[in-house]
């Protein structure tokens, strides 16, 4: 599903990503800042996964990054292509990811039915090991704040308003404030080359459930 599910990059024209884009990449002039985003076309499977917010399950999301789409769209990023024994794919059964008392239940009613048993295998949906899921409530807010601190040389300066209001602005272009329709996952690991491991390493991931848009937010400073 992750080969062949389509995938295109999604051109963004708004001056709302410029202005975002460009304090970050002022504040994070020894490293950087990255943006882009991609239609995600019909699938089955992944729809399945996507409406119960499981994009990290089984490594769905990492093996997405790896797609030929993406690391296209950016080069600068350095994705190096996934390994057998990335945390992303790690699975445990069911016997193992639950209480036995959790188990019971969960068998009492019916995952027997399903040719299902306590050995059936589960990802983690919540952290892959690099990324971790986060209400899509706090994107802006996280936004605001990476606006707000800067990089390895700036320091903060006034009450941190302009920062909300542009990060606002921002969501605003990119999916319209419709927080509840969006799926969130970030990262403050230097999970490729890319990121210099020092201050300000930041990677946002948001899925678009209504309009399909896969948008990806990086940004890195050293000193």
């Amino acid at each position: 599903m992750c080969q062949q599910v389509p995938l295109e990059v999604r051109p963004l024209m708004d001056p709302r990503f410029d202005s975002v884009m460009n304090r970050l990449r002022e504040t994070h002039a020894s490293g950087g800042a990255l943006f882009a985003s991609f239609s995600v076309g019909p699938s089955e499977a992944f729809d399945w996964f996507a409406s119960r917010n499981r994009l990290l399950e089984f490594g769905i999301l990492r093996q997405l990054l790896d797609r030929v789409e993406v690391t296209s769209a950016l080069p600068e990023l350095q994705i190096e292509p996934a390994k057998a024994d990335d945390p992303a794919f790690a699975v445990r059964r069911l016997e193992e990811a639950v209480t036995s008392e959790q188990l019971a239940e969960i068998l009492k009613f019916g995952l027997r039915a399903f040719g299902l048993d306590k050995d059936y295998e589960i990802g983690d949906f919540e952290f892959d090991g690099n990324f971790r899921v986060t209400s899509s409530f706090l994107f802006d807010g996280e936004l605001a704040e990476e606006l707000y601190a800067g990089g390895a040389y700036t320091s903060p300066q006034g009450n941190g308003r302009a920062e909300k209001e542009s990060s606002l602005a921002f969501c605003e272009a990119l999916f319209g404030l419709r927080l509840s329709e969006m799926w969130y996952c970030s990262s403050r690991n230097d999970w490729t080359p890319w990121f210099q491991n020092v201050t300000g390493d930041w990677t946002a991931i948001l899925f678009d459930r209504r309009f399909r848009a896969l948008s990806i937010l990086a940004t890195t400073d050293s000193d």
